[in-house]
C-alpha cells in the first residue's frame, strides 16, 4: 500500500448508509457493516479499514500492478469478507489468469448466506477451504503454472493485518502445502526458465563442478550466506583470512568488496535477471575468485563474468552424452548448493556465517548493507518461531523454517563423512547436526597453499582452442536437436490436416482412417523423440493452458471436439516453431562466442549479439583474452566500442532497479501496524523493544506515525502510561488513529480521567462508527443521559439488528423514567428474536 493513501483520503463514514446485518445467534466473526460506498465489510476481519476508504481505492494502492500478469495462477489467502473477490471480478484481468481464494469455511458460509458474492463465480475463479484448495488448484492446472514460474501466493488484507490471528495459521498451512508441491514439481519437471537459462548459458557452462572434488582435504572453509549474523562474523574472517577458504553467496559481493575481502569462491543459482541487480558487484571479484554457478543462473552474471568458473547441474536440458556427471544437491537455496559443494571438496571443518534461517532480534532478515536491511525489519506479523543457538525464540519465514530440516540432512551427510559443521552465531536457528561454538573458541592453522593456487591446479587449463571446441560441440548438439524438433513440427502439421479430414469439410463426409493416423502421430510424438515432445509441449504451456475447460465432465459436441483438436495441434505446431527459434538464437550465440576467439573478430557482429543479450560486459572478456584494454585498439574501433563500455557502466550503477521496487512494495505502514498490534496483544515487551530499534533505522514512509504508535504500545506494556499517552496523542493520521485512539481512551479511562476520555471516544465514534455504543455508554456514566440516548438512537436507526445496544438503550430510557419508550425498545428486540431472555425479563420487570 502506498503511504500516499494515508493522507489522500479523509476518513468518511455515512451513518445514513451504515446498517448491521446479523444472524439470530451470535457468530464468531460478528456482523457485516456497510460503508458509504455501499460495500459490506467485516470489522472482525478487517477492522475499520474499509469504513474509511473504498475497497477499489485501497486495493489499487495496496496491490498496484500485482494482478496485472498474463497466464498466472493467483492463490489468495483470505477474501476480506468478499471485498477482494468482487474487486478481482470487476477488474480487467489479463488472459490466462485464474484465481483461487483460500478462506475459513465459516466465512465462506457467511458470504453465501449474506449474498455477498455473485450467484455464480466466473469459471476462472474459485473459493475453497484450506482442506480443499489443492484439489481445485490441480483442476486449474497448478503443475503447469508452476512449470511456468507463474504461481503467485497473495496475502489478503485479512492476512497482512492479522486482526483475526488464525489467518496467520491459515497462511502457513496453505504455504506449507504449496511449497511442498512446488519442490516436487521442480524435482520432477524442472522449470521452463531453468531450461531457457540453461540453453542461454551453454557457452559459459564449460567445466563441471566435480573437478573440485577433494581439492581441500583436511582444511577449514567458512561459508558466508546472507543472514544478519554475517556482519558479526566478518571481523573474525578478516583476521583469519590466511587460514580459511572463503565461500560466499554472490549477493554478498558488495559487502565483501567494501570490507576488502576477496572470496575464494562465489556461488549463484537464481535464474531470474533480478538476481543481477542483487549480485552484480561480484563482477569486480573476477581476478581472485572462482564463480560456481548453477547451470540455470542468470545469464547477465554468467555471460559477463571475466574470471574462471565451473557449473553445477546438467550442461544440456535433455538427455545427451555431452552432459558429464556433475554436482547438484537437494534444497532450493544457494546456501544448500554452497554447503553441498563444500562437503564434496574435502574440507574437514565447515563454518557457517549468515546461515541464520531466522530474523535478528530487531527483525532484520538480511545482512547490514543489503537492500532488504535498508528497508527496515520484517514488518509482517508472524507466528512462526524457532529456537536459536543463543536459546531465545526468533521469528522466521516458512521457507526458511523448512530449510532447517533440509540443511540438517546435508549436515548429517557431512558428519558421516567426518566433517565437523559449526555455526558460531548465537542468533542463528538451531540446525540438526550443526554444532554451536563462539568464534573465539575456534582455532585454525595456516593453509599450506593459497586457495587460488589450489583451485587453479584442479581446474583444467582453458585456451582459445578449448573454448572453441566446446562452442562447436554445443552448436552441433543444438543443430541435432533442432532437426528433431522440425520433425515434431511436421507431424503436428500433418495432424492438423488429419483433424480436418476426420470430421469432413465443404460437404465431404469424415473419414475415420484419419483418426487412426492421428493416433499413430501421437504415439510417434510420445515415443520417438527422447522426451523432446514433452519439452516442446511445455515450451508453450501457457497456450495449452488456455485449451483446458472447467466443464470437463460435460459431453462435447463433434464441433467442439474438432475445434479443440484443431487448436491443440496449432499450439503444438507453434510451440515447436518457438523452440526452433530459441535453438537458432542459442546456436547464433555460440557462433558469436566462436567469433570472439578470432584474432580479428567482427566487432559489429559481436556488438549486435551483446546488445541482444544485454551483456555489454562481454567486451572486456574479449579484450582480456587478448591481454588488451580498450585504449590498445585503433581509434576508429575505440569510438565504435566506447558506447558498449558505457552501457556496462550504466548497468552496474543504476539504482532504479526492479528488485528495489519489489522490496518497497513489501514494506508499508499497514504491516507495521499489524505486527505491532500482535506484539501488544501477546504482551511481548522485549520483542517489541527490539522491533522499535529496527524501525528507527529504516527508511519507511510515515515512520514518525509508526514509531509513535509502536512506542505507545511499548510504554503501555511497561506501565508508563504518561509516555504512552504522549505517543498516542502524537498520532494524527486517521489510518493509524484506528489503533491509537482506542488505546488512548483505555489509558485515560484507566486513570479515571473521564473528560479527556469523552473527547477521545467522540473522535473514535466519528472515525469508526462501531465505537458509537462505547461513546454513548460513557456519556451515560458521566450523567449526559440525553446525549447518550441521541447517540444510541443514531446508531440503531441504521443498525437496527444490534440487540445488545438496543437493550442498553432500553435500560437507559427506563432509568430516565421514559418507561413506554423503554418498552418499545424491548419489544422491537422480541419482534425479531422472541426467545431473547434479557429482553423478556426487562419487559416483564
Amino acid at each position: 500500500m502506498s503511504s500516499k493513501a494515508l493522507r489522500s483520503e479523509k476518513p468518511i463514514h455515512s451513518l445514513e448508509k451504515d446498517r448491521l446485518i446479523m444472524q439470530e445467534h451470535a457468530h464468531i466473526f460478528g456482523p457485516f457493516l456497510t460503508n458509504q460506498f455501499d460495500e459490506r465489510y467485516l470489522p472482525s476481519v478487517n477492522r475499520e479499514t474499509f469504513s474509511q476508504v473504498g475497497s477499489l481505492a485501497f486495493y489499487q494502492r495496496h496491490f498496484g500492478e500485482s494482478f496485472d500478469k498474463e497466464d498466472t495462477l493467483f492463490l489468495i489467502v483470505g477474501t476480506d469478507g468478499g471485498l477482494l473477490i468482487n474487486h478481482l471480478i470487476n477488474s480487467k484481468l489479463k488472459s490466462g489468469v485464474r484465481c483461487i481464494f483460500i478462506e475459513f469455511p465459516e466465512i465462506i458460509q457467511r458470504m453465501q448466506q449474506e449474498q455477498i458474492l455473485p450467484a455464480k463465480l466466473p469459471d476462472w475463479m474459485a473459493v475453497e477451504s484450506l482442506e480443499n484448495w489443492f484439489e481445485k488448484a490441480e483442476e486449474f492446472s497448478l503443475t503447469d503454472y508452476i512449470y511456468l514460474s507463474n504461481v503467485r501466493a497473495v496475502k489478503s488484507l485479512a492476512v497482512v493485518d492479522a486482526s483475526y490471528a488464525p489467518y496467520l495459521d491459515l497462511w502457513n498451512g496453505f504455504q506449507e502445502r504449496l511449497l511442498q508441491f512446488q519442490r516436487k514439481v521442480g524435482h520432477e519437471l524442472g522449470s521452463l526458465i531453468f531450461t531457457q537459462k540453461g540453453l542461454a548459458n551453454l557457452g559459459e557452462n564449460r567445466i563441471p563442478s566435480t573437478c573440485l572434488s577433494d581439492s581441500f582435504k583436511g582444511q577449514t572453509a567458512v561459508l558466508l550466506a546472507g543472514g544478519p549474523s554475517v556482519s558479526d562474523a566478518l571481523p573474525w574472517v578478516k583476521e583469519n583470512r590466511d587460514k580459511l577458504v572463503v565461500i560466499a553467496v554472490s549477493r554478498l559481493s558488495k559487502l565483501l568488496l567494501d570490507e576488502g575481502v576477496d572470496p575464494d569462491i562465489l556461488v549463484s543459482i537464481d535464474p531470474f535477471d533480478v538476481s543481477f541487480f542483487v549480485s552484480r558487484d561480484m563482477l569486480h571479484h573476477y581476478k581472485n575468485s572462482l564463480f560456481v554457478n548453477m547451470y540455470h543462473a542468470s545469464s547477465l552474471l554468467t555471460g559477463q563474468w571475466r574470471g574462471r568458473s565451473v557449473y553445477m547441474g546438467p550442461v544440456i536440458p535433455w538427455k545427451s552424452e555431452l552432459s558429464p556427471p556433475n554436482y547438484m544437491f537437494a534444497g532450493t537455496t544457494v546456501s544448500h548448493q554452497a554447503f553441498g559443494l563444500a562437503a564434496k571438496m574435502g574440507f574437514s571443518r565447515i563454518l557457517l556465517a549468515g546461515f541464520d534461517l531466522c530474523f535478528s532480534r530487531e527483525g532484520f532478515t538480511h545482512f547490514k548493507g543489503s537492500m532488504e536491511h535498508s528497508m527496515g525489519p520484517d514488518m509482517e506479523p508472524s507466528n512462526l518461531l524457532v529456537e536459536t543457538n543463543g536459546g531465545w525464540q526468533a521469528e522466521t519465514w516458512l521457507v526458511l523454517h523448512q530449510s532447517i530440516e533440509s540443511l540438517g540432512q546435508l549436515a548429517m551427510s557431512a558428519q558421516e563423512q567426518g566433517i565437523e559443521v559449526i555455526n558460531p552465531a548465537p542468533g542463528a536457528a538451531k540446525i540438526p547436526h550443526v554444532n554451536h561454538a563462539p568464534w573465539s573458541e575456534i582455532v585454525l592453522e595456516a593453509l599450506p597453499e593459497k586457495p587460488s593456487k589450489v583451485i587453479a591446479e584442479y581446474l583444467p587449463k582453458e585456451t582459445a582452442e578449448s573454448r572453441i571446441k566446446h562452442y562447436k560441440s554445443m552448436a552441433d548438439e543444438v543443430m541435432r536437436i533442432r532437426k528433431q524438433v522440425v520433425r515434431i513440427r511436421d507431424l503436428t502439421k500433418e495432424a492438423l490436416v488429419c483433424n480436418t479430414r476426420l470430421f469432413g469439410k465443404n460437404g465431404k463426409p469424415g473419414d475415420f482412417k484419419f483418426k487412426l493416423r492421428m493416433d499413430e502421430i501421437e504415439k510417434s510424438l510420445d515415443d520417438d523423440f527422447e522426451g523432446l515432445s514433452i519439452l516442446v509441449r511445455r515450451w508453450c504451456i501457457r497456450d495449452f493452458l488456455k485449451l483446458t475447460r472447467p466443464d470437463k465432465e460435460r459431453e462435447w459436441s463433434d464441433e467442439e471436439i474438432q475445434e479443440t483438436g484443431q487448436r491443440y495441434y496449432e499450439v503444438y505446431r507453434d510451440s515447436a516453431s518457438d523452440v526452433i527459434k530459441f535453438l537458432d538464437d542459442t546456436r547464433q550465440r555460440l557462433l558469436s562466442r566462436q567469433e570472439e576467439e578470432k584474432p580479428k573478430p567482427n566487432y559489429r557482429q559481436l556488438m549486435t549479439q551483446w546488445s541482444k543479450d544485454d551483456t555489454p560486459g562481454r567486451l572486456q572478456i574479449v579484450l582480456d583474452h587478448r591481454g588488451q584494454t580498450l585504449a590498445d585498439l585503433p581509434e576508429p574501433l575505440i569510438a565504435r566500442l566506447k558506447p558498449m563500455q558505457e552501457q556496462f557502466e550504466t548497468l552496474m550503477s543504476r539504482e532504479d532497479n526492479p528488485y528495489r521496487d519489489e522490496l518497497e512494495n513489501q514494506h508499508n505502514p499497514l504491516t507495521v501496524r499489524a505486527k505491532a498490534l500482535r506484539f501488544f496483544r501477546n504482551r511481548e515487551v522485549e520483542r517489541m523493544g527490539y522491533f522499535i530499534t529496527g524501525l528507527e533505522g529504516s527508511d519507511l514512509e510515515y515512520l514518525d506515525q509508526c514509531l509513535h504508535l509502536v512506542k505507545g504500545y511499548h510504554a503501555e506494556l511497561r506501565g508508563d502510561f504518561a509516555e504512552a499517552e504522549t505517543h498516542y496523542q502524537a498520532v494524527d493520521v486517521a489510518f493509524f488513529q484506528v489503533d491509537s485512539l482506542p488505546r488512548l481512551s483505555a489509558v485515560q479511562l484507566r486513570e479515571k480521567r473521564l473528560e479527556p476520555a469523552l473527547k477521545t471516544l467522540a473522535a473514535m465514534a466519528e472515525l469508526m462508527p462501531v465505537h458509537m455504543p462505547n461513546y454513548a455508554g460513557l456519556l451515560r456514566l458521566t450523567g449526559q443521559k440525553e446525549k447518550a440516548v441521541g447517540v444510541f438512537e443514531a446508531y440503531l436507526k441504521h443498525v437496527s439488528m444490534d440487540h445488545i445496544v438496543r437493550l442498553k438503550l432500553g435500560h437507559l430510557l427506563a432509568e430516565m423514567g421514559r418507561s413506554e419508550e423503554a418498552r418499545t425498545q424491548f419489544q422491537l428486540i422480541l419482534d425479531k428474536d422472541p426467545e431473547n431472555q434479557p429482553a423478556l425479563r426487562a419487559l416483564m420487570g
